[in-house]
């Protein structure tokens, strides 16, 4: 008698090999399955940590962060106050104003006290990044500014007209704008911007750690 045909054992090869495939994709489901819901969890978790972190900030700064989770916005920012006041200084500015015209000096000297106020526009929002493998947070602020510039104790120390030569309307305007730039340059190349940025620093630190949630170090950018 003859052998049998190989046909039936390249049918039988072919139906082992049929099981181990059909094996090999259902233990690969069930990988992905457990990976899928792994992934969910974590996604939950950091989720839930961005809603912790913006009722922290609520509650300290009365505002509410821009939470990205992986680069995800997860909450929008919502600023009622659009401004954070962080530092405040003042100085003591005089300008002169001198002018000689056909041998007669007309003299006008000015001083006042100003006020600055500086700290972060949230025109361009605090935002808070979420790691969801470890939920490390990272708080990146704006560049802090001058919001504002305030005069008071307005003092004119000398207003004389030269014999022919007469102070007029647009000098005297003309040296209160001078004394306001003056104000404003001094507060620029002081510390005052630095003193801002690292008390708002201080401040979002602060709240980030009320949030109870695994924090980096907030960092603003360059002052403006």
């Amino acid at each position: 008698l003859t052998p049998p045909p190989p046909k039936r054992q390249f049918s039988a090869g072919l139906t082992i090999l049929l099981w181990v495939l059909a094996v090999a994709l259902l233990s690969l489901g069930a990988t992905g399955l457990v990976f899928l819901r792994a992934t969910s969890r974590v996604y939950d978790d950091a989720s839930e940590a961005a809603q912790t972190v913006a009722t922290a900030f609520q509650n300290a700064l009365n505002l509410t962060p821009e939470i990205r989770v992986n680069s995800v916005v997860i909450i929008a920012a919502t600023t009622p106050a659009r401004e954070l006041v962080t530092a405040k200084k003042q100085i003591r500015v005089r300008e002169s104003s001198e002018q000689t015209w056909m041998h007669s000096t007309k003299t006008f000297v000015v001083e006042a006290t100003f006020t600055a106020r500086a700290g972060f526009d949230f025109q361009v929002p605090l935002t808070i990044q979420i790691d969801s493998r470890n939920l490390g947070l990272n708080a990146d602020l704006p560049p802090p500014k001058i919001l504002s510039v305030s005069m008071s104790d307005l003092r004119i120390l000398q207003d004389e007209n030269g014999l022919w030569n007469k102070l007029t309307a647009e000098d005297r305007e003309k040296a209160f704008h001078s004394l306001e730039q003056k104000a404003r340059d001094q507060f620029i190349e002081s510390d005052l911007l630095a003193k801002a940025a690292l008390e708002g620093e201080a401040m979002v630190r602060e709240a980030l750690e009320a949030s109870a949630v695994q924090i980096g170090q907030p960092k603003s950018e360059p002052p403006q």
